[in-house]
């Protein structure tokens, strides 16, 4: 879950490293949300950090594919 205004984005090879993809809130609440990633080729490190007020966020489960 993710309060209003909160994004989780991706960055590879380090916790500032490039911005992969990013999802915003929506409206908070519980729901599956989908980033849709680019532009990268090789193997990397992912990074999945938080950014907004407050920050924090419930995660249940990730699934790639």
């Amino acid at each position: 879950m993710l309060n209003p205004g909160q994004q989780i984005v991706l960055r590879i090879d380090s916790p500032t490293g490039q911005v992969i993809g990013t999802v915003g809130s929506g409206t908070g609440g519980w729901n599956t949300k989908t980033i849709g990633v680019g532009g990268v080729t090789g193997v990397h490190n992912l990074y999945v950090s938080l950014s907004g007020s407050g920050a924090t966020a419930d995660v249940s489960w990730f699934k790639f594919s």
